[in-house]
């Protein structure tokens, strides 16, 4: 029962924490899906694509070297001296992109807000690195601490901006806010110190590792915004608006459980990994956990998304229901990357992922191409589609990897999908007995029943997935 308690309060800390960040920045995206307006929403969501490049590509190489290797003098410097480099140069490009922006989408309003995000990459080096020493210390609820305050400060200041009339510039603030408090937290109250104490040879070897992770974001983000720079390209920022809308609403149920399913996984797997042990197969038994109950929130999403989408965004989003059901299907399913990829990078498959995520890129934006004139619907069922197959090849690998039998990874699936079918089972019962006659709210509450059985008949073996959330399972 301790192991179990510890656990649960390990998953619990994450969850709210994250919970309570995912509601700040819903609550951005609906007073900023109000007040802007799709065209003006759209030029946002595509510089928001550019930094989101620029900002996930500081999220690996360096920090994912500083997370999994053994300790040295120069170790944590020298990873610091990488990331300020990369984020230099990073920088100055998106500066050098801000300027033909116009030309490519028609507004003038992403190359202003590329202009003003840039600088905000240096901050980006400074927080993942402190983020990275936290993690390698096994501190994951200060992590969770940080990154809370930096969520409600950031979104709390745009919301105030965008109610004041001050219009893109809010989405400015929003960045500058969150990371310059963070970066503030994690130095004064983190505990964490700077290290500049970098050898130039280390950081020519933090670099040669981290060169095909590096390819691999770039390759991540054709996946993840290829969609979005398509739309806006041959459709309009409006549709781009539609598509980044939709999505939003979805992540911001998803991230609550992939988010810290990821960082309890990364830093579980890379502590054992640290250790010169074997990778483990605890990161499944979590999964089975927090996919249990992920999933049926997912399924309700999907199966309510005619009702929500209205009175979240707005009337005017109707649209975005069709696009919100798709991705709760694409989203839900890479929940199993959240395990599958940090046993890959642990185990240093980057060049068994790297063939994958080239064959990923390549098929979205002959997807985008293709598909984008037929609207937004189309061009997410084509991203869903591919979702799930690089979902399918990573799950394959990490399970051999890790040497994974059936009778681990079958239970772990049974625990994850009991609660949805019930969820789609409730649904099912309330449109046979009731149809339309039955109120939106009521048939929320019957689906949040059928939930919450689900998860009483897998409570035993559920019980068992929360206790692998209870920290680094590494050997004395």
């Amino acid at each position: 029962m301790s192991r179990l308690r510890a656990g649960m309060a390990s998953g619990a800390i994450g969850f709210l924490a994250r919970a309570v960040s995912q509601i700040a920045v819903l609550g951005l995206t609906v007073v900023a899906t109000r007040t802007l307006g799709t065209e003006a929403f759209g030029a946002y969501a595509l510089a928001v694509a550019f930094t989101f490049l620029a900002r996930n590509l500081l999220y690996v190489g360096p920090y994912e070297y500083l997370l999994k290797s053994p300790a040295t003098p120069t170790l944590a410097g020298s990873c610091l001296a990488a990331n300020f480099g990369l984020a230099s140069l990073l920088a100055a490009l998106t500066l050098a992109l801000a300027a033909f922006t116009e030309r490519l989408f028609a507004t003038p309003d992403t190359g202003w807000l590329l202009v003003r995000l840039a600088p905000t990459f240096l901050l980006v080096a400074l927080t993942s690195w402190c983020e990275a020493m936290l993690l390698r210390r096994g501190e994951v609820r200060g992590y969770y601490l940080v990154t809370l305050l930096g969520d409600v400060l950031g979104a709390g200041a745009a919301v105030a901006g965008l109610l004041a009339g001050w219009g893109l510039a809010a989405l400015v603030l929003h960045a500058w806010v969150r990371l310059g408090s963070m970066a503030l937290l994690y130095l004064a109250a983190g505990g964490v110190r700077l290290d500049t104490r970098a050898a130039r040879a280390e950081v020519a070897a933090v670099f040669a590792w981290s060169r095909t992770r590096y390819g691999a974001s770039l390759l991540n983000f054709s996946t993840a915004y290829g969609s979005d720079l398509l739309l806006g390209l041959l459709l309009s920022p409006a549709a781009t608006g539609l598509y980044r809308a939709a999505n939003r609403v979805v992540s911001a149920l998803t991230d609550l459980f992939a988010q810290p399913l990821l960082k309890i996984a990364q830093t579980q797997v890379s502590a054992r990994r640290a250790a010169g042990e074997s990778l483990g197969v605890g990161w499944l038994a979590m999964f089975g956990g927090i996919a249990a109950i992920a999933w049926a929130a997912l399924a309700g999403l999907a199966l309510a998304a005619d009702d929500i989408v209205p009175f979240v965004l707005g009337p005017q989003w109707h649209a975005a229901a069709p696009l919100v059901v798709v991705f709760c299907f694409a989203r839900g399913l890479s929940l199993v990357d959240s395990v599958s990829t940090p046993v890959l990078v642990a185990g240093d498959q980057q060049a068994f992922m790297l063939p994958v995520q080239i064959a990923v890129a390549v098929a979205i934006v002959v997807a985008g191409v293709v598909l984008a004139p037929r609207g937004p619907l189309a061009v997410a069922l084509a991203a869903a589609a591919i979702s799930f197959g690089v979902t399918a090849i990573y799950a394959w690998r990490a399970l051999r990897l890790a040497e994974a039998p059936r009778a681990v990874w079958g239970p772990a699936a049974r625990v994850a999908v009991t609660p949805g079918l019930a969820v789609a089972l409730a649904w099912g019962l309330s449109e046979a007995l009731f149809g339309a006659a039955l109120p939106p709210l009521a048939r929320l509450a019957l689906m949040a029943a059928g939930g919450v059985v689900g998860l009483v008949v897998v409570r035993r073996p559920l019980a068992r997935s929360l206790a692998a959330l209870a920290g680094p399972q590494v050997a004395a």
